[in-house]
């Protein structure tokens, strides 16, 4: 089996609600959402002779108090997971706190022997301290009460879309069981090899079935699960089924969704090979291009003169496939489908992240 991979929160791990603020993207955004703290508390001197140079000074000050209380945040991210939410919030609120107070002293001395009129609050020391301990205690409240509540949203999203994954998975066709079991009843006196080789087919369907919904998988091993698939309808269609498989182009160990490619052959032999008595050819073609995997899967539709009964779809397959690459890669991925020149086509584009890009 190839290495599997889980997106989302683990098991019973805790998690931090605050942002991971090692991560560049995080740690600018709070310093730019600063930066309007900083010129809000200016206005006042708007159109002196000194605002800039106030401004100047107010930006840094403040930028530094937040910078600081980052890159704490950031050394402190693993050991803050350990601990309960409310100890997190503690902790956090105190840090920034207790950085305010180092940095508010530090900024006064400094200045007051240098411009004392740079000063953002035109008071005395205690003044100055007290000031900058409110503003910072009230920006800190609610800076940690908007990452909890934005975390806990973010919490509630990942656990209806993982029941909505998990309900979805759990509706497999019954008619495939049903027409795998008679194959199997069949073969058992005629090819019992044949029989023993199809159970493990079928095993190994249902193992992976009921497996975790937020496992990424190497492409090889959704492609081996996907062949296997297609044996067990061969021996149910015969001459009826024919497969074309072209992805070489595509690299093996590229990480991609638990029962991505599967339901979608299963969903083209439903639809496009078991209503024509003549069958069919399902093609898939993948290729790999600038880190994007393009894969097409391709069946016959037929016409209203040949067709003996015409089913109508669900696109349970189709929705199950696209919840599952929007967990996982965002807009970065896609899923498609189209009809032309009597074919049905499904394309679904999947990008290549790296391990550790994950």
């Amino acid at each position: 089996m190839g290495k599997r991979s889980h997106s989302g929160y683990g098991g019973s791990a805790r998690e931090s609600f605050l942002p991971d603020f090692c991560e560049p993207k995080s740690a600018v955004g709070a310093l730019v959402i600063i930066e309007l703290l900083a010129i809000m508390l200016t206005i006042p001197s708007l159109g002196t002779p000194l605002y800039w140079n106030k401004l100047l000074f107010t930006s840094i000050y403040i930028q530094w108090i937040t910078l600081i209380c980052l890159i704490i945040f950031c050394l402190l991210r693993n050991r803050l997971k350990s601990v309960s939410q409310n100890f997190q919030a503690s902790i956090s609120y105190a840090i920034i706190i207790f950085v305010t107070l180092l940095m508010s002293e530090a900024a006064f001395e400094i200045t007051r022997y240098t411009n004392p009129q740079l000063l953002p609050f035109p008071f005395g020391h205690a003044e100055f301290i007290t000031i900058s301990l409110v503003i910072s205690a009230i920006t800190g409240l609610v800076a940690l009460r908007y990452f909890y509540l934005r975390h806990e949203t973010s919490s509630t999203l990942e656990a209806e879309s993982n029941a909505r994954l998990i309900a979805l998975q759990a509706r497999i066709k019954p008619h495939f069981l049903f027409n795998c079991m008679n194959t199997i009843l069949s073969l058992i006196r005629a090819d019992p090899k044949l029989a023993e080789k199809m159970l493990e087919n079928l095993a190994e369907l249902m193992r992976t079935g009921l497996s975790d919904v937020n496992m990424l998988v190497p492409f090889s091993e959704e492609l081996a699960l996907t062949n296997r698939y297609i044996e067990m309808e061969k021996l149910r269609f015969g001459d009826r089924l024919k497969v074309e498989c072209n992805v070489s182009e595509i690299p093996e160990n590229c990480p991609v969704p638990s029962l991505s490619l599967q339901p979608l052959i299963e969903n083209a032999i439903y639809h496009g090979i078991e209503p024509i008595p003549r069958g069919g050819t399902i093609s898939i073609d993948g290729r790999f291009d600038k880190n994007l995997i393009h894969l097409q899967i391709t069946n016959p539709v037929a016409d209203d003169s040949e067709i003996t009964y015409r089913r109508k779809g669900h696109h349970i397959a189709m929705e199950n496939v696209t919840q599952r690459l929007l967990k996982h890669f965002g807009k970065m991925a896609a899923l498609k489908s189209y009809k032309k020149d009597q074919q049905y086509i499904v394309e679904l584009y999947i990008p290549f992240i790296q391990e550790a890009e994950r």
